[in-house]
């Protein structure tokens, strides 16, 4: 996918390893969600890139040797799947939906849908092929005039719905290998050509305006435009042996291809060597069930490689009702960043965006389209089993020191305490019962999820293998030297003999979840003087200019005077009031000095300018 593990090279394939007798499908725009099809239609899920795991099958499922996968291009968390029996899944595999069934004698054993709408679909059981136009309710057969041949794959043309191509996997000498209709299947025209009788495996059909067709074949990958009517093979450094199934990916302008038993190569899109090659694309909070909330700004950030000079990098997005472009900026090496976010709509919007990038000599580049839908901004609050005592009795750190029952959820986060960058704490819990597997989160960008990367106690075991019992012990904790500053909630959470989920908001058998407040502070490295109730807040320090300051609380009549090592006065402001406050340091780099003054309080800290 774009936003996936996409490596680019000039002229040559690149070989991974992997394993045959698998279909699977990648969130386009989360590689942390996938889903892999195991032979026999066996289904596993992951929301984390791997470190847990689900079964997703729908009920009494048993599907083919190789199940088809695929996702709705203009719903990305709705997924397909299908016995005889076609399925759907709106949240990407946890609930399912029959659409219909019965459609052939045995199991469907291809399928496909259309880019631009997502209602028509085709499917295919060994010779036969129909295709919907209503999302999966009805099918029409579409084989008549079709040769009575194993069809080996299906492929829609990005850039026309209505055209369709189907391959063969045939070894008669009847040069009957793949055929193409222009008007959805009601008519059918062989363009086999000059590639004989070789066996086709797979399909693909590009996105540029050549629309062009790759075959993955017996021996090789051939190709040609859509106007053409040869086939030049297409498979310079590639290792003789079959090519099994291949995919386009969009941004990199790159094939990528999983071979019978020589792993998986990449090569460029025919004529798009040169083009920028748009490698991965995520936004601040990368789509989940719960992702993004509403009210979050969305940045778009993309890794961009071209050995030339970009003339423009841009985002384009749109919703049912709006559209608009955001131009990008590189900040640093290869990446781009959006230079404002993608404005914010209500709870339920779908929201679509592509990344373009264009060379200075006029080559452009776009990604897949890739969407999200706005979840609710609310706090999950799960509430466990509490009736063998499971969870915390006692939460203890720092200025939190609070007993108290289980009660399956608590709401502590009335109860704050100041945690200073790259220090380490020591949390004493206390469970009433043993086994007790804790996590602890904190959600350092304060969007209401608490994600792997925020967790600062991975499931420490208290009273491993005991029952029934009071126990505590004592935990060390960690602030990462560049937490972020300011307030953010702390999430702990008891599941009894076994580890944590992944989604703090799963309900387990038995355990607890509490959640309190922490304010992450500088560390007092930088704080040289304070008379103020509360350590106001100076971030970030080091600094690139731009700084904040949050003093904690409302304040009348401030002074804020920056000096530097040498004494010398180089800002000075008022204040008839406030909290927070943003200053733009534009002095040469160096170590200053920052006096606070309000309300005969006062705090000097020590900052850094890179």
């Amino acid at each position: 996918q774009d936003n996936g593990t996409s490596i680019k090279t000039e002229n040559n394939w690149i070989e991974f390893y992997g394993a045959d007798g698998m279909e699977g499908i990648i969130h386009p725009l989360n590689d942390d969600w996938m889903i892999g099809s195991l032979q026999f239609g066996g289904k596993r899920r992951t929301k984390d890139g791997g470190y847990n795991q689900d079964g997703v099958n729908p009920d009494g499922f048993s599907g083919d040797w190789v199940t088809p996968l695929m996702y709705d291009p203009n719903n990305q968390m709705s997924i397909y799947t299908m016995t005889n029996v076609l399925y759907r899944s709106d949240d990407f595999g946890s609930n399912w939906v029959t659409l219909g069934n019965s459609f052939f004698s045995g199991n469907i054993q291809n399928a496909a849908i259309a880019e631009n709408n997502s209602n028509i679909l085709a499917i295919s059981d060994y010779n036969r092929l129909k295709i919907s136009d209503d999302g999966g309710l009805t099918f029409t057969e579409v084989s008549q005039s079709l040769p009575n041949q194993f069809i080996t794959d299906i492929a829609f043309d990005p850039n026309d719905d209505n055209t369709i191509i189907v391959t063969y996997g045939s070894y008669g000498n009847n040069n009957q290998k793949v055929y193409i209709s222009n008007n959805r299947g009601e008519s059918w025209e062989n363009i086999t050509y000059n590639l004989g009788n070789m066996p086709l495996r797979t399909v693909v059909i590009d996105h540029t305006e050549n629309s062009t067709i790759y075959l993955g074949a017996e021996i090789g990958v051939y190709k040609k435009s859509m106007s053409e009517n040869s086939w030049e093979l297409y498979n310079e450094n590639f290792p003789n042996t079959t090519m099994m199934e291949l995919e386009v990916v969009y941004g990199s302008n790159t094939l990528r291809g999983t071979t019978w038993g020589r792993g998986v190569w990449e090569y460029s899109l025919d004529g798009r060597n040169e083009y920028p090659s748009i490698l991965t694309t995520n936004i601040t909070n990368q789509p989940t069930d719960t992702q993004p909330k509403e009210g979050l700004d969305q940045f778009v950030t993309s890794t961009i490689e071209f050995d030339g000079d970009l003339s423009s990098v841009y985002v384009e997005w749109s919703t049912q009702s709006e559209s608009d472009t955001i131009q990008m900026s590189n900040s640093d090496n290869n990446e781009w960043i959006s230079n404002s976010a993608i404005p914010n709509f209500n709870v339920g919007t779908k929201v679509f965006f592509k990344v373009f990038a264009e060379s200075s000599s006029g080559l452009l580049s776009e990604t897949y389209k890739f969407m999200y839908e706005v979840r609710d901004n609310i706090l999950c609050t799960p509430s466990m089993n509490c009736d063998y005592n499971d969870g915390f009795q006692l939460f203890q750190l720092q200025d939190i020191d609070n007993s108290s029952a289980c009660e399956g959820y608590g709401d502590f986060t009335s109860m704050s305490t100041d945690l200073e960058q790259g220090t380490e704490y020591e949390l004493t819990v206390t469970t009433g019962y043993g086994d007790q597997y804790i996590k602890v989160w904190i959600d350092y960008n304060d969007d209401l999820d608490f994600t792997e990367d925020e967790v600062v106690i991975n499931n420490y075991i208290i009273a491993p293998g005991v029952a029934a019992g009071v126990y505590t012990e004592t935990i060390n904790l960690i602030i990462p030297e560049d937490a972020t500053l300011g307030q953010h909630i702390l999430r702990a959470k008891a599941n009894w003999a076994g580890d944590v989920p992944v989604d703090p908001c799963v309900e387990t058998t038995y355990g607890e979840t509490e959640d309190y407040s922490v304010v992450i502070v500088e560390s007092s490295l930088g704080l040289i003087e304070n008379t103020f109730n509360e350590d106001p807040i100076i971030y970030p320090n080091p600094t690139d200019g731009n700084v904040s300051i949050d003093l904690r609380t409302n304040y009348n009549d401030i002074t804020i005077q920056l000096n530097d090592i040498l004494g010398r006065t180089v800002m000075n402001k008022s204040y008839s009031e406030g909290r927070v406050f943003n200053l733009n340091v534009n002095d040469a780099p160096g170590v200053y000095f920052l006096t606070i003054v309000a309300e005969n309080k006062k705090v000097v800290f020590r900052l850094v300018k890179n």
